[in-house]
């Protein structure tokens, strides 16, 4: 196309450019295609090698690295210490080498671990380095080469859809203007393609996907003199300090290590958590037991709740909305409006006035639920606006029914479900409507960074962009004739009508040829998050205007419209708005589209300062954000956009067990505050039942008002005194709000300290309210706040508070933040890069599957690493106290009972068990664990590891190591065998009693179980038989098992004492499992049942719902639901899913009992003594051992219907008559740890 020489855009393209003053830099000076120049700069430092290194160590510093990061661990500095003073000293009353040869073996298997991981390293390093690329050398010839032998100064040849080799200037592209894209997705995970021009000063560097790290003894009896005090306490302190060193278990670091890399296998090979073959990746094995503590889950929105695939599905053009149907969000939100009495007409929300505010501003009325209340100190009158999801605002131009896509299409996807055939229609007719939706159309057509792609082959059109939703707006421009085809500078714009909506006039007998329309884009305004907005400034090529157009968010975008309007213009804005709020109570997301007109001279002044900061080499960024601003003004509002992104499969199931778990869901996301709420709705996170807090004042006096009237409710602050969390709260958070509570950096250094501790309070009383609130959702919110909002949960709040385990999860770059600040992160293998997934801890492929990695990975995780602590502690305290008792009978001498290597070897000998304990170990199977959530409250509480717990645990082991000790003593006490035989007597009992208590400890045995087991006593017979035949080593053992053997006590101890000891454990296991029975121990018991097939052969919610039931009977969670592997129905998906009170299970009964005799389970009686009134208790011992009735014998009902009805005769508290008697009320079972109360009620 031929270009006027008087055009504005030739004018444009015969302007010299401007090259803003910039400091002067030290020039750096490459020699093209001269080698041995270049290698003199290299050999200089002044450029470096293009060689990739990720690997930590190098045959040098390999050793001395390993030993410096071994020693860093406080612990292996206590050993190390106890190793000198054995080595250096002669205070040491065991072998030298009984704690330095352990050390050692523990710094061999830390440096074997070290060195094969970091020989994987250097394996992909070489790999890399290896990879060939093209350059032309001095000869003008092509030639294959390294990548690390590539040198600066040479020319590079990189061909379409090839990775760089290196930091690279372009020179020429075989593109117009020398232009070519970039993805840089192996550096920061975005897949957007960037452009990038030839030897242009905005752009001249492309990054590349490389990194530089670039003799004899004499044994003797010395004379003891007399020593003063001084030297004795000396003496004496050290040689009991070396004697007792293994009171720290020098294996545990160890064995901990080794568990909890095997613990992450398990995770990255869970077959139940692959998606379309992606698998969840354990990036690092440390956090495995944190998974099992977490108390509060942040959320990002899109891609992580959605499925981050979008959908063109509804758009507002001049105060005319267009598009029919619902999405999933909108029918979730229907269906819970549809449950209210007044939900014809629309429910009401009100905004009461700061007076009422004050006076009520929670909207409490008793204790009775109802509709959000949303308090906002801004407003001076009550308003009232109707909340209804689902109806327009205005009547649609067509049919409620919409018509077929295809109708509505003119290049029909069957991926966009747009459905309004009325839109081309008003197009096709012309007239001010038809020249608004050409512009919003073109505008999508144009004002973006997409670039087509075709298929050499199928000559099928692809497109490359940003972001998903680019893509979604370009594609539904080309359904509505709209075809873009070719990318900037010059974009072509293919514009079809379709024959059977063209007005009579129009049509012809034959397709009409499609239109070009040309653009020139000349500046381009890119999208970040400040910005929340993106522009591009185009010539059009027939009318050589100058047009910005310009799409962002609403907030962004409606305050940038022009203020001066007609009463048309401003009744289309008041319905423009209106249809954004539709949208977004549909879950839709929208963009606000406008455009601007500039005249010459202002883009000339436009232009100028563009290039200025274009090429500014400091805050160029900002600048080019405040040249954005001088044209993003006084636009005209063209209309609004609605794409759905649909949840993810499973997302409310996800969200309903995490919140039964007692974990607080946040949802940080950057929507619109409709559109998160509706989504929040959709997927369970809050409920028509919630009260909703509001933050969203927007001035700082505002913002304080709010939240002081919130803080000083009275309920609110009983809910903070009591720690408690109220299950009828919802928080929802505004990110203009939080600009205050979260000041910038730089803003918070240029702060007062009044100011400061302003901000300090704010965010305090923010965290108080938050923290007895069920959920939370943050709207509007930027990647920065997002990472304030967990460090400020993190952090616990005021002194006294405690600090609980976080856990972030998010699929985009702008997750990072809040991934990396979250005590565990978690990525989606998403749509948006793998920059997420980088920077988590966890990655997984969908949302759902963080329940399985949490409450089953994570809570068997952490329940077996405190089985593993605390058996390490136990087995060590046990041989320390032996060896402290003995001393009250050897004169404090400090003499050991055992020879050195032998003691030396408790841990060797009893670390396999233990091991494959922390591995495989799981208390109930996990098909009960994912259906009781409840269970996971645990592991919140550190209630298997804690001061109690671990007092209890050093009690047991002084206890048994006493029981050992004395019975081996008395037993061995009227025939003196000689001090090593009676150790050795000692010893193999104490291990004896180790060994038994693993077997008390495994819950769930399996072949590795019995072959370490079986192993482990081995390995101590053949040692125990083997070493004294090693007579260089020690004397000391020489035919000592050979006479121990051989006496009929050893036999009689070794049986008796860890029997002894042991059973003062089987009987205290068994007396609380009988009398307090904890959640595990029922759940435990009903599934080993050989009674029935299945734990649970029926469910009978009970009627009464948490909200309205009697704190009495609240408390009680009757265990029994259905945990049969196949039950693939998923309830707590469906719309009528609500917590219930009880669950009760039915158990077929037992052919022995007698009616009247007691039940033959030994938790019944538990339950029967727990009910709280007399009567229940005796309606209920009637019921259980009613006799079955002749017409369940015939089968007239079936068993599910029995089990209903019998619930629901307890339920009244009445006792049912024979005839409807359906058989005995099944065995019921009491819970009390499967509180659905909240787990921060103290009173538990």
């Amino acid at each position: 196309m031929e270009r006027d020489a008087g055009s504005p855009s030739a004018a444009v393209a015969k302007m010299e450019p401007r090259v803003a003053p910039v400091t002067a830099v030290e020039p750096r000076v490459a020699f093209l295609n001269d080698k041995e120049a270049n290698q003199q700069l290299i050999t200089s430092k002044q450029y470096a090698r293009n060689v990739m290194v990720t690997s930590k160590y190098t045959a040098v510093s390999f050793v001395p690295k390993c030993i410096f990061e071994f020693f860093r661990v406080v612990a292996n500095v206590y050993f190390l210490l106890i190793s000198v003073l054995q080595l250096a000293t002669p205070w040491s009353p065991t072998n030298r080498f009984t704690t330095a040869g352990p050390l050692l073996f523990v710094l061999l298997v830390t440096m074997v671990k070290q060195g094969s991981e970091d020989f994987k390293r250097h394996q992909a390093d070489e790999k890399q380095n290896r990879r060939s690329c093209r350059i032309i050398n001095a000869g003008g010839q092509v030639e294959m080469i390294a990548w690390q032998d590539l040198q600066v100064g040479q020319l590079v040849c990189v061909e379409n859809h090839e990775e760089l080799p290196a930091d690279v200037v372009i020179l020429a592209t075989s593109e117009e203007e020398g232009r070519c894209f970039i993805e840089t997705s192996n550096l920061d995970g975005e897949t957007n393609l960037k452009r990038r021009i030839a030897v242009n000063p905005t752009a001249q560097l492309v990054a590349a996907s490389w990194s530089r790290r670039n003799a004899s003894r004499v044994w003797y009896l010395p004379f003891i003199k007399e020593a003063d005090g001084a030297d004795d306490f000396v003496v004496n302190f050290f040689t009991f300090l070396i004697l007792y060193n293994n009171l720290v278990p020098i294996s545990l670091y160890v064995s901990l290590d080794i568990i909890k890399v095997l613990q992450a296998n398990r995770i990255t090979s869970d077959v139940n958590m692959v998606y379309e073959g992606t698998h969840a990746v354990a990036r690092t094995s440390e956090l495995n037991e944190e998974l099992g503590q977490v108390e509060y889950v942040f959320s990002d929105k899109t891609g992580t709740l959605t499925c981050n695939v979008m959908e063109f599905r509804k758009c507002s053009i001049g105060g005319i909305s267009y598009g029919f149907g619902t999405t999933e969000i909108g029918r979730a939100v229907a269906a819970l409006a549809s449950d209210k009495p007044h939900a014809t007409s629309g429910a009401t929300k009100q905004t009461p006035s700061p007076a009422k505010a004050k006076i009520n501003p929670l909207g409490f009325n008793g204790e009775g639920s109802g509709s959000a209340v949303k308090l906002d100190i801004n407003s001076t009158d009550d308003v009232r606006e109707i909340v209804s999801p689902a109806g327009p605002v205005h009547p649609p131009t067509q049919s409620e029914e919409g018509s077929d896509p295809k109708d509505a299409q003119v290049h029909f996807d069957p991926n966009i479900h747009f459905d309004d055939p009325g839109l081309l229609r008003t197009l096709y007719a012309g007239g001010k409507q038809g020249e608004l939706i050409h512009e919003f159309l073109m505008l999508l057509s144009i004002c973006h960074t997409v670039i087509p792609e075709t298929d050499a082959k199928t000559s099928a059109v692809t497109y490359r962009a940003s972001s998903p939703d680019e893509e979604a707006l370009v594609k539904a421009a080309k359904c509505l004739g709209y075809n873009f085809v070719a990318p900037a500078p010059l974009m072509k714009v293919e514009i079809s009508r379709k024959q059977s909506l063209l007005p009579p006039h129009m049509k012809t007998q034959h397709e009409q040829e499609p239109t070009a329309k040309c653009y020139t884009i000349v500046n381009v305004n890119e999208f970040n998050s400040t910005r929340k907005r993106m522009s591009v400034v185009a010539v059009d090529e027939e009318t050589h205007e100058y047009i910005l157009y310009c799409k962002g968010a609403d907030n962004m975008m409606l305050e940038r419209a022009a203020s001066a309007l007609n009463d048309g213009d401003a009744a289309a804005h008041a319905k423009l708005v209106g249809h954004l709020k539709n949208y977004a109570r549909e879950g839709l997301r929208t963009l606000v589209l406008g455009r601007r007109v500039l005249s010459t001279e202002e883009y000339k002044e436009y232009n100028e300062a563009y290039i200025e900061a274009s090429t500014s080499l400091e805050d160029r960024e900002a600048k080019l954000d405040a040249c954005a601003e001088l044209v993003e003004r006084d636009m005209q509002l063209l209309g609004v956009t609605a794409i759905e992104d649909k949840l993810q499969d499973g997302v409310p199931s996800a969200i309903f067990d995490l919140a039964q778990a007692g974990i607080k869901v946040w949802v940080l996301t950057g929507d619109r505050e409709e559109t998160a709420i509706n989504i929040g709705h959709a997927c369970r996170l809050i409920n028509d039942k919630m009260q909703l807090l509001y933050v969203n004042a927007e001035r700082i006096d505002a913002l304080i008002a709010q939240l002081d009237a919130l803080h000083e409710t009275p309920e609110i602050q009983r809910l903070i005194r009591g720690d408690q969390v109220a299950e009828n709260l919802a928080m929802v958070c505004d990110g203009k709000a939080l600009v205050h509570i979260f000041p910038s950096r730089d803003a918070r250094v240029k702060m007062s300290a009044e100011a400061v501790e302003r901000v300090q309070l704010l965010s305090e009383k923010l965290l108080d309210i938050a923290r007895v609130c069920k959920a939370l959702i943050a709207c509007r919110v930027s990647p920065s706040q997002k990472a304030e909002i967990v460090q400020l949960v993190r952090k616990g709040g005021p002194c006294g508070k405690t600090q609980p385990i976080t856990l972030a999860i998010g699929d985009g770059a702008n997750d990072v933040s809040m991934i990396q600040t979250a005590h565990v992160g978690v990525g989606i293998c998403g749509k948006e890069g793998v920059q997420a997934v980088n920077a988590s801890d966890y990655a997984v492929a969908q949302f759902r599957f963080l329940t399985r990695l949490v409450l089953l990975h994570g809570r068997c995780n952490y329940k077996r690493v405190c089985k593993v602590i605390r058996y390490s502690f136990y087995k060590n305290i046990a041989l320390v106290i032996s060896l402290f008792v003995f001393n009250f009978f050897n004169g404090q001498s400090g003499a050991p009972l055992f020879e050195s290597f032998v003691m030396a070897g408790w841990n060797f000998f009893l670390a396999l068990p233990i091991i494959v304990i922390g591995v495989f170990d799981q208390d109930i199977p996990e098909v009960v664990v994912l259906k009781f959530p409840q269970l996971y409250r645990r592991g919140q509480f550190d209630s298997d590891l804690n001061m109690r717990v671990f007092a209890r645990t050093i009690v047991n082991s002084v206890g048994h190591a006493l029981i050992c000790f004395f019975g081996c003593y008395a037993g061995t006490l009227l025939a003196s065998q000689g001090l090593y035989v009676l150790g050795a007597l000692f010893y193999t009992a104490l291990l004896g009693t180790m060994k038994l208590k693993v077997v008390l400890l495994a819950l769930n045995w399996n072949k590795y179980h019995f072959a370490v087991m079986a192993f482990s006593v081995g390995l101590f017979v053949f040692f125990l038989l083997v070493y004294p035949r090693f007579t260089f080593m020690s004397y000391d053992m020489f035919g000592v098992p050979a006479h121990m053997i051989r006496l009929q006590r050893y036999w009689t101890l070794l049986l008796l004492c860890p029997v002894a000891a042991m059973t003062i454990d089987f009987t205290a296991t068994a007396a609380q499992q009988q009398f307090r029975p904890s959640a595990e121990d029922i759940l435990r018991e009903r599934f080993r049942s050989n009674k029935s097939k299945r734990v649970g052969d029926s469910v009978a919610p009970m009627s009464v719902p948490l909200e309205s039931s009697s704190p009495s009977i609240d408390r009680l969670f009757l265990a029994g639901q259905s945990i049969d592997e196949d039950n693939k129905s998923d309830s707590k998906d469906s719309k009528d899913c609500k917590p219930t009170t009880f669950v009760v299970t039915a158990q077929p009964p037992s052919p022995s009992r007698r009616p009247g005799s007691s039940s033959n389970l030994p938790l019944y009686d538990s339950f029967k003594a727990s009910l709280p009134h007399p009567e229940a208790r005796s309606s209920f011992a009637f019921n259980g051992l009613d006799e079955p009735s002749n017409r369940h014998a015939s089968g007239d009902l079936p068993a599910q219907e029995a089990v209903t009805m019998r619930v629901l005769s307890f339920q009244r508290n009445r006792r049912p008559s024979r005839t409807s008697s359906l058989g005995r009320l099944p065995a019921v079972v009491v819970a009390p740890e499967l509180s659905s109360m909240s787990r921060r009620d103290n009173t538990k």
